[in-house]
Order: C-alpha cells, then sequence, then structure tokens
C-alpha cells in the first residue's frame, strides 16, 4: 500500500512529457523561422538583382539618346550604380538562347510623305543583366531598342 500512493514516479514522468513538448515546439518555431528567413533573403536577393537590371536599362536608353539610336556595339561589364556597391548590371548582345524572333525592323504607318518611301524603326537586341554579389542572384532580360523613324524601303534586313 505503501508504494501505491507513493507520487514521486508520476512528477518525474510528467516533468519529462513537459520537457519533450516544449522542445518540440521550440524545434517547429525554430525552423518556420528559418524558412521565413531564407524567403525573406531570396525575395530581397531578386529585389536588388532586378535594381541593377532598371539601372542597366536606364543607361541602354540614354547611350541610345546621345549616340543617334545606334547601341550595336555598345556593351558594360559589372557596373555599379548607386550606394550599393555589391548591385551590379551588365549589357550585352543577347545570351545564347535568347528569343530572336523580335523584329529587325518594324513599319510605323503615318510618316510616308510621297507615298515611295516605308518609315519605319530599327531594332536592336540586348540583354540586361541585374547581379548582387552579396546575396549571390542575377536577373536576365532581353530588351528590345528601337531607332526611328527612318526610311527602311531600302533596307534588307
Amino acid at each position: 500500500m505503501k508504494y501505491l500512493n507513493n507520487n514521486h514516479g508520476f512528477t518525474l514522468v510528467a516533468a519529462l512529457m513537459t520537457l519533450v513538448l516544449l522542445v518540440a515546439v521550440s524545434t517547429i518555431v525554430f525552423i518556420v523561422t528559418t524558412k521565413n528567413f531564407r524567403i525573406t533573403s531570396r525575395i530581397i536577393a531578386e529585389k536588388k538583382a532586378f535594381s541593377g537590371v532598371e539601372a542597366g536599362i536606364n543607361q541602354l536608353r540614354y547611350y541610345s539618346e546621345i549616340n543617334g539610336g545606334s547601341i550595336a556595339g555598345y556593351s558594360v561589364t559589372n557596373q555599379s550604380f548607386g550606394t550599393d556597391p555589391y548591385t551590379l548590371y551588365s549589357i550585352s548582345d543577347p545570351l545564347p538562347g535568347a528569343p530572336t524572333n523580335y523584329p529587325k525592323k518594324r513599319d510605323m504607318a503615318g510618316y510616308s510623305i510621297s507615298g515611295g518611301q516605308t518609315w519605319g524603326q530599327l531594332v536592336t537586341a540586348k540583354t540586361v543583366t541585374g547581379t548582387n554579389t552579396r546575396y549571390q542572384s542575377r536577373v536576365d532580360v532581353d530588351v528590345g531598342v528601337g531607332y526611328g523613324p527612318v526610311d527602311i524601303s531600302t533596307l534588307y534586313r
């Protein structure tokens, strides 16, 4: 009878069960928190790389304006901008595997005065790449830049 009324063993089992439950809950909280942190870091990395693409497109547009629309030979590698030294942009000819079915020239209706000429835009394709070296992220965007109006009735490309 003396052993049946003793509660010391039950207290030890209850304490161990509580400890196991607390460790399980802590592990779940840790896993969820680190997963959210990785997702947030990835989103930040992609946004930083995309801001590099935007800076590269703005630079490409500016270069096109000051050079009469000609961007055919223009390229830049790992150019920094702004206050983040880890975010860079590059401008190059289209990467292998990029779409090549874009129009090389595009008609512009309404510009023909005498009826014998066809006016349009010349289109040049470039790939703008934004990278962030701190987060190891990269975004590639294929861009077509048009210049015109020019007489395209004599062009054969």
